[in-house]
């Protein structure tokens, strides 16, 4: 609840958020990524369909497309998810990535944008190979 009021995704009741003395205004919450503790993602399409697609929405129009590709394989092999590109990201119903997989699909997600700071809202910590078993 905390990381959902400082990120701006939920209306504070009281008391001010800043970051280095500066009130928390629209373009600096722009700079602030959130990956939530569980990620909504469309569970038909692949890890690549998912990262592909947040990078053509999200990141400006500014930035070339080939500069885009080249971020989404950097986060693929920067989090070690070259082996299952190809694979759903899944729901309840349909077999897909595992827990850790699809956590560090939503911090490649929110990497690609190239936020200032990175919140991250996590229950357990767990080195990544030992939650993909």
């Amino acid at each position: 609840m905390i990381l959902n009021t400082i990120s701006g995704r939920q209306a504070r009741s009281s008391g001010n958020v800043t970051v280095s003395g500066k009130h928390m205004s629209k373009p600096l919450m722009q700079k602030i990524g959130f990956v939530p503790q569980e990620n909504e993602f469309f569970s038909r399409l692949t890890l690549w369909d998912t990262l592909y697609f947040t990078a053509m929405l999200r990141i400006p129009e500014c930035i070339p497309k080939d500069e885009k590709l080249k971020r989404v394989n950097d986060v693929i092999d920067m989090f070690d998810l070259r082996k299952c590109v190809n694979t759903v990201m899944g729901d309840m119903f349909i077999r897909g990535l595992s827990g850790g997989e699809k956590k560090r699909a939503g911090i490649a997600c929110e990497l690609l944008t190239d936020p200032n700071i990175l919140l991250v809202d996590i229950v357990k910590i767990k080195k990544w190979e030992e939650q993909d078993r």
